[in-house]
């Protein structure tokens, strides 16, 4: 478990970074959730693979090395739906403006719940 919240703290302070030109002004590069959702239900095949390397890129990093079974032998597409269907149907109405990250990283325990191996 402290495990899980120092990244998902990772997650966020990472996404608070910006690295640019020093004349810049400075702007978010993070993905919203609203953004990341319209990713995933545009239907395009770019939208499509954003939303799934997006997913994946957090799924995998919650993937220790003595646990690699964590999400198990779940498809791409599996950990994707579950993920974007955790964040429309029990997330409050306004998740949409908030960092994308942390919704997946819940989405992903709840559906995926690690067993450590002991």
């Amino acid at each position: 478990m402290k495990r899980q919240i120092t990244i998902t703290i990772a997650l966020l302070c990472v996404g608070r970074l910006y690295i640019g030109p020093a004349d810049a002004q400075p702007s978010t590069q993070m993905v919203e959730t609203k953004e990341l959702i319209s990713w995933c239900a545009d239907g395009s095949p770019v939208g499509s693979a954003a939303c799934t390397a997006y997913i994946m890129g957090i799924a995998d990093s919650l993937k220790p090395a003595t646990a690699p079974s964590c999400p198990g032998s779940a498809t791409r597409d599996q950990i994707r739906d579950a993920v974007v269907n955790h964040i429309l149907t029990s997330q409050p109405s306004n998740i949409g403006d908030i960092p994308a990250a942390a919704p997946v990283l819940f989405a992903l325990q709840h559906a995926f719940p690690c067993k450590a191996n002991r």
